[in-house]
């Protein structure tokens, strides 16, 4: 059985998944709670599936990008659980987290992109370009054949780069009132040659049980390493914002 921890903003997210299926999911707006709350709520998850710790076979966790505060609180007990019981753990990207709700969306002509996005505090967003590779959308290759790194940038500039691009654009992840606002005074201007889509809150939601299902892929990689999944070798990534050390 394993168990998928996202703490990285200010909802906290658990799953449990046994390889085939997702047992047990909870997600939940935890704005500056993540400390008391998540180890209780691990408890309460493992006692509603009529399961003990000692079930665990493996651990996942969001390793970030996300805020110092929230997201070291739960690297920190994935990596101590990890660490104690003897199981491997697997860290996933937050931006892999939340494209995965879109898989479904298949795309094999290559005329959509996903734009995701991160709170990162004083009005700005990290943002992370797609694209789909035939089975999952993955972060977009530059023409050099790098894939591009998450930017910083406020809502104008954002949708100043959505509106250059030469695809259609769904734009997900966590999106504020503010963001809303100018996404929805840019459509009003643009009409029906507005090129982007807001994703409904379902959609933007990122869920542990998505970061389940990428972390059982990488525990089942054939050239996957076993020293990979230590714990030592997971890093959290952060957001710097004015609570970053």
């Amino acid at each position: 059985m394993l168990l998928a921890i996202d703490t990285a903003t200010q909802h906290i997210s658990l799953a449990l998944h046994d390889g085939d299926a997702v047992t047990a999911e909870q997600t939940w707006h935890s704005p500056n709670n993540h400390t008391i709350e998540l180890a209780p709520a691990v408890s309460v998850m493992l006692a509603r599936a009529n399961l003990t710790i000692d079930a665990l076979t493996h651990l996942a966790v969001c390793v970030g990008p996300g805020s110092y505060s929230a997201l070291r609180i739960g690297v920190a007990f994935a990596k101590g659980l990890a660490s104690v019981r003897k199981i491997p753990l697997c860290g996933v990207n937050t931006f892999d987290i939340a494209a995965r709700a879109f898989d479904i969306w298949q795309d094999d002509g290559g005329r959509d992109a996903l734009m995701i996005t991160a709170q990162a505090g004083r009005g700005r967003v990290l943002a992370c370009r797609y694209q789909y590779d035939s089975e999952h959308w993955t972060r977009y290759e530059a023409p050099e054949g790098e894939p591009t790194e998450p930017e910083l940038y406020d809502w104008d500039a954002l949708m100043d780069v959505i509106q250059a691009m030469d695809q259609f654009v769904i734009i997900t992840g966590e999106v504020d009132g503010h963001g809303r606002e100018v996404i929805q005074t840019r459509r009003d201007q643009l009409g029906n040659h507005a090129r982007f889509w807001l994703a409904p809150p379902a959609l933007r939601m990122r869920r542990a049980a998505h970061l389940a299902d990428a972390a059982w892929e990488q525990f089942r990689t054939p050239s996957a390493k076993r020293e990979a999944f230590n714990a030592a070798a997971v890093k959290p990534v952060y957001i710097k914002t004015k609570d970053s050390p």
